[in-house]
This record gives C-alpha cells, structure tokens and sequence, in this order.
C-alpha cells in the first residue's frame, strides 16, 4: 500500500515539536498502512475520509484502491471545522 501526503499534511509535520506526538503520529501512520479499515468513517465535507485519534489531534485519511493519502494532523478542535 503506497503513502500520499498532501502538502497541508507536510507542512503540519514540520510544526511538530514534541517528541512523543511525532513517534504517535508515526506509529499511527504504520498502523493504518498496514490495515486501512483502521479509523472512524467521516460525514459532512469530510465525506469518504476517515480518522484516528491522537489525543487531542486526529489524523485525517483517505483510502483509495492502491493508495492512502494522508490529509492534516490537526487538533480535534480545528480539523472539524
């Protein structure tokens, strides 16, 4: 299963400062790679994605045919919105 981080995504990596969250994100990441089922269904605007939990930041993704692509890592307050 091939990775796809869109440029928001990427820029939301970079402001990670804390250690820890960065080793969750990452861990998460594998974890949905290796089993794409993984994650709450989305509605609304966020229709066909899906997200994890990394308290207090969800991890918003989308699983294609042959591909994942990773969307925002954002606080729960913000990435609803």
């Amino acid at each position: 299963m091939d990775a796809v981080f869109s440029d928001e995504f990427k820029k939301q990596m970079t402001k990670i400062k804390d250690k820890g969250t960065m080793r969750k994100l990452q861990k998460a990441v594998e974890r949905v790679l290796s089993n794409p089922a993984k994650g709450k269904f989305l509605g609304r605007e966020l229709a066909g994605k899906k997200s994890i939990r990394i308290k207090p930041f969800r991890l918003i993704f989308e699983p294609k045919q042959n591909r994942i692509e990773f969307h925002t890592f954002e606080h729960r307050e913000k990435v609803y919105r």
